[in-house]
């Protein structure tokens, strides 16, 4: 790309004019190649590169003399390890090149590096940039980009497992480094999970056209039954914010309870304040309030005092979330609060999204020291729930539990009075799910909120019939019915549809126009084939634990509108919907947790006041 940016530019001076230059840009891109001959080579360890030859060689005959075995995948990846480093160092000789120039081509290596997107010394230089170098400087971060992709899917291709697991060992931590391979071995066996790669099997044109009809007929449905006022009463239907400000407390102590409607609302309108401190001040610049310090946000929008911050880890690693630890004095809680995703270590705990069995703190712990359980024990356990959980989560919440829980004991021992609240708003609410779980038998009585809280496991496990979990999810939260299973599932509906063209016709003309204009006989039909198709999609899925109450309204709309339902998980996030926001992160964020539920207890009982 350089030589080329070279040769169209040589009759302008606004790019670089020495020749010496442009011919080691030229030399440059022949290692290049020659490089991008050997990775191949490297990897299917077949070494026709006269250079990779000799070395191969000497290396052999060095390994043949000692007496020790000769791993030839080793010597393989070595070898293609040293060409990428001989490549850096040309990279390195180009920069050491440019400074070292004469000042009168200052101008033009100050170009080359702006044009990188970098910056060359502290000397500013004004430098309008011609549209031939901008045009040049894109063409360059396209071809770069293509470049990565291909090197990137040649690594991750399924005959290269020991250079993948190589890169990932020298790269990463020992953490992100079993993350990613955990991720690799879930994409590899896709097909036992019950997922469809319907790119491959059938044409675009077929899987779109399949997409759209599901979409529609999926709308379609659901429009029917909130025109019959059937949704409700199949989520269950009970309206929890009626109850809720309905009940009148009877003494100055319900405010600490949560065993009432009425506490428990005011109870997520305080903690989700909380669950949004968790992402840092420069999060919050999405509310639109500019907090200089993640500990003074956490001061300013809680009220918590300085000297009742326990312990806070800003910065997460991969299974191990950042975290805070405070006391609440008005309530008398010790509240352990965890953040969700915001950089791509959470990420990677998100996609090691296979179940995953565990036992409790307690139990964990007799396991280890060999304990033998006493009658008692037994009896219990043989009745005891399973418990499963997203992979992920699991090890994120034994990760918190390791820096936290000696902590925790301490403060509730000195103080009786208080319980213990675990509070957290996406991957943090999965996490908070799951460690209230492992802690059950360790601090008895242990509540946990969570806000926008993912799929966490399966229905026929712990944490899912807890009751001492409650989320909140918000109606169209995108990742409130995302899991294998769902994936699965919607695979085979729309691998249905890309086989049967009819079906896949019938629904677009039945759906063709706004839903308000469909007449009730092409709407019941649309329901009567949306449960024919969901009849086949018996994969496992993993939905929001606990009680869960469903949020309606707009962030930016009348409090009139807004609404909190109990639903039932499985007739609510059966389905993964497809609809132009189905992945619409606004609808996520913990600002409209905080300011919807505040909005809530402000309006119609005068009581909470949310702070900024």
């Amino acid at each position: 790309a350089l030589a080329l940016a070279s040769e169209k530019n040589s009759q302008s001076s606004s790019f670089f004019k020495g020749k010496r230059l442009a011919t080691f840009g030229n030399k440059l891109k022949e290692k290049t190649d020659s490089f991008k001959k050997s990775l191949p080579d490297a990897i299917s360890l077949n070494l026709r590169d006269p250079d990779l030859i000799d070395k191969h060689s000497s290396l052999e005959e060095d390994q043949t003399r000692s007496g020790g075995a000769y791993n030839r995948d080793r010597l393989s990846i070595s070898l293609f390890l040293s060409e990428f480093k001989e490549l850096t160092g040309d990279l390195s000789q180009l920069v050491r090149y440019a400074t070292k120039s004469r000042e009168s081509t200052r101008g033009d290596c100050q170009r080359i590096v702006s044009i990188s997107g970098g910056s060359a010394g502290s000397t500013r230089y004004d430098i309008e940039m011609s549209w031939l170098d901008i045009i040049a400087r894109k063409v360059c971060i396209f071809l770069g980009g293509i470049v990565g992709m291909q090197s990137l899917g040649t690594i991750l291709s399924d005959n290269n497992c020991a250079l993948f697991n190589e890169i990932a060992d020298r790269l990463l931590s020992k953490e992100s480094a079993m993350a990613v391979k955990t991720i690799r071995q879930i994409i590899e066996n896709f097909p036992n999970h019950g997922v469809i790669d319907v790119f491959s099997l059938y044409s675009t044109k077929d899987v779109v056209a399949s997409i759209l009809a599901l979409s529609r007929l999926q709308s379609a449905a659901l429009y029917r039954k909130e025109t019959l006022a059937e949704d409700d009463r199949a989520r269950g239907g009970n309206d929890f914010l009626t109850a809720a400000l309905s009940q009148i407390s009877g003494s100055s102590d319900s405010d600490d309870s949560i065993d009432n409607e009425r506490g428990l609302l005011e109870d997520l309108a305080h903690y989700s304040a909380y669950a949004h401190c968790a992402y840092g001040w420069k999060f919050g610049l999405l509310s639109g309030r500019l907090h200089l310090g993640d500990t003074r946000m956490l001061r300013r929008k809680t009220g918590v005092q300085k000297e009742h911050i326990l312990s806070a880890s800003w910065k997460s690693k991969t299974h191990l979330p950042a975290h805070f630890l405070v006391q609440d004095v008005k309530k008398k809680k010790i509240v352990l609060c965890i953040r969700g995703t915001l950089n791509p270590k959470d990420v990677l705990t998100d996609l090691c999204c296979t179940a995953e069995e565990f036992m409790t703190h307690e139990e964990e712990v007799r396991v280890a020291m060999n304990e033998t359980s006493s009658a008692s024990d037994l009896f219990r356990s043989s009745f005891r729930t399973k418990a499963s959980a997203h992979h992920g989560m699991l090890e994120s919440a034994r990760g918190v539990a390791g820096v936290t829980r000696r902590l925790i004991s301490s403060e509730l021992a000195s103080k009786p009075d208080y319980d213990l609240i675990i509070v957290g708003h996406s991957l943090g609410g999965g996490v908070a799910t799951v460690l209230g779980s492992l802690w059950r038998d360790t601090f008895p009585g242990v509540r946990v909120y969570a806000f926008g809280c993912p799929c966490v496991g399966p229905t026929d496990a712990y944490p899912f019939g807890s009751d001492s979990i409650t989320c909140v999810v918000g109606e169209g939260d995108p990742f409130s019915c995302l899991s294998l299973g769902h994936l699965a599932d919607a695979s085979l509906a729309l691998s249905t549809l890309c086989e049967d063209e009819s079906l896949r016709e019938a629904i677009l003309n039945n759906t063709n126009g706004d839903l308000e204009e469909l007449d009730e006989s092409q709407l019941d039909w649309c329901v009567d084939t949306l449960e024919k198709l969901e009849r086949k999609m018996q994969a496992e899925k993993f939905y929001p634990p606990g009680r869960v109450l469903y949020m309606k309204g707009n962030l930016f709309g009348d409090i009139d509108e807004v609404s909190l339902h109990e639903i039932k998980q499985k007739s609510t996030f059966r389905s993964l919907r497809f609809h132009p926001r189905m992945f619409d992160l606004s609808l996520h964020i913990p600002h409209r947790y905080e300011v919807l539920l505040s909005r809530i207890w402000t309006a119609r009982n005068g009581k909470h006041t949310p702070r900024k």
